[in-house]
């Protein structure tokens, strides 16, 4: 997704577990993670294992979601036409800022 420009990675580098694989049994019960696969991102060529995926914001992890809320809120201004959306998104913003805001949550739909 980031390398084909669909969106905008907030966060921490990722750990980079790219490499399928799975635990072997060894001998006398002890088990082995073996590789199995290599992935290779189909643009860029390159496999993130031990490298980890590098956002395009970095921030902490506990700040991504406001971050990432707040730069949604900002986009949506800047492409808002209707002057009283805008100014009602702008009046949310120092909110999103100091932590006042509350944050969004995903809820599982039912099913």
């Amino acid at each position: 997704m980031q390398t084909q420009d669909r969106e905008v990675l907030i966060g921490e580098t990722t750990g980079g577990g790219a490499n399928p694989g799975g635990p072997i049994p060894l001998a006398h019960s002890y088990v082995a993670f073996i590789t199995s696969g290599r992935a290779i991102n189909p643009v860029t060529g390159t496999n993130w294992e031990h490298v980890g995926v590098k956002p395009d914001i970095e921030v902490r992890a506990a700040g991504a979601l406001a971050c990432a809320y707040q730069k949604a809120i900002e986009a949506k201004i800047d492409g808002e036409k209707d002057a009283r959306a805008k100014a009602l998104l702008q009046k949310l913003l120092p909110d999103i800022q100091s932590g006042a805001a509350p944050l969004p949550a995903w809820k599982y739909p039912r099913g």
